[in-house]
């Protein structure tokens, strides 16, 4: 019997830095630390933690952030990350 949890692992892992990549919500220099920090977070749960973030810590921010206008702050995905990741 072959064990693929580790596939897919990696395979989870190479989709989320995908996803970071279309989204084109950070600036480029940011994906790949944010994408290291997702510890293999499953996509549906990722595009969750993206919406919160482009809100911005005052809110309002996404539609400047999906325009391109302006990025994530990388900060305020590390405090958004942390509110999911404590209600697992």
């Amino acid at each position: 019997m072959m064990d693929c949890s580790g596939l897919t692992t990696r395979r989870r892992g190479r989709h989320s830095q995908s996803v970071l990549e279309a989204l084109n919500v950070f600036d480029g220099n940011q994906i790949d630390t944010a994408a290291e920090a997702l510890n293999n977070m499953p996509i549906k749960k990722l595009y969750m933690l993206v919406e919160m973030a482009v809100q911005g810590a005052e809110g309002g921010s996404s539609r400047a952030i999906y325009s391109g206008e302006e990025k994530i702050d990388i900060n305020h995905f590390f405090d958004c990350l942390g509110d999911i990741v404590s209600f697992r």
